[in-house]
């Protein structure tokens, strides 16, 4: 009724001790990889976030000193709506035209990586201003 069971004897002793010495080997190299992750995280550049409150109808700080590749979050604390607007270069053929963010409600946050420096409105109040300024790293 039950199917006989042939029992394997090994040959050599060692190498079964050989067998499990391998495979344990591949275990503790695969943590070991897990545990020492092999990026250089030192060679990722230190990227600071500068935050700037929209509230009481003020871009506070109105001027920001910041680095190219540093994030800038605008948040609004006001319960009316805002936007970051700001002229594109006037000398192109886009002379005139503006790129604004989304309107952003209240508690809401709009963020941009720097690249370059430049002067920034409120699109919907005009006499909100700002101005994002590069460092000068020298």
């Amino acid at each position: 009724m039950f199917a006989k069971i042939k029992q394997v004897k090994t040959s050599n002793p060692r190498t079964l001790g050989l067998l499990v010495f391998v495979a344990s080997l591949f275990y503790f190299i695969d943590v070991r990889s897990i545990e020492n992750d092999s990026h250089n995280y030192n060679d990722v550049p230190d990227i600071k976030i500068h935050r700037i409150l929209i509230s009481s109808f003020e871009f506070k700080p109105e001027v920001i000193e910041v680095n190219v590749g540093d994030k800038v979050v605008w948040i609004n604390k006001d319960f009316a709506p805002h936007n970051i607007s700001k002229n594109i270069d006037k000398t192109s053929s886009n002379k005139g035209k503006t790129e604004t963010s989304p309107n952003l409600m209240e508690t809401e946050k709009f963020e941009l990586i720097i690249k370059q420096g430049f002067d920034y409105y409120c699109g919907l109040h005009p006499s909100m201003t700002g101005k994002i300024v590069i460092r000068n790293n020298n």
